[in-house]
């Protein structure tokens, strides 16, 4: 993310106990085909916006016939009803 004032602004950048970042990050969400690694879903966000929070945007781009492979952040009953709503199947 180029390192502008406005950009710090409103996407922030990730702070350890050391330092902050050097410029500011966008948080990023995607779906892929695991086959070709074609993205087919995408949500961006402020750094501070977790990973959970984004990829409800992305719940409407499931079709019946998909099989879905979460991480580790998404295994939660709401989240997994969110994904079926559509059809998709889950893993």
């Amino acid at each position: 993310m180029p390192d502008t004032a406005a950009n710090a602004e409103f996407f922030g950048s990730s702070v350890s106990d050391r330092e902050s970042a050097a410029f500011p990050q966008v948080r990023t969400v995607v779906m892929a085909e695991c086959g070709t690694h074609a993205v087919f879903g995408l949500a961006m966000g402020p750094f501070p916006v977790s990973e959970v929070a984004l990829v409800g945007q992305l719940w409407e781009r499931l079709e019946p016939g998909m099989l879905v492979l979460a991480g580790r952040n998404l295994p939660a009953f709401p989240r997994w009803r969110a994904a079926i709503a559509n059809g998709a199947d889950l893993l």
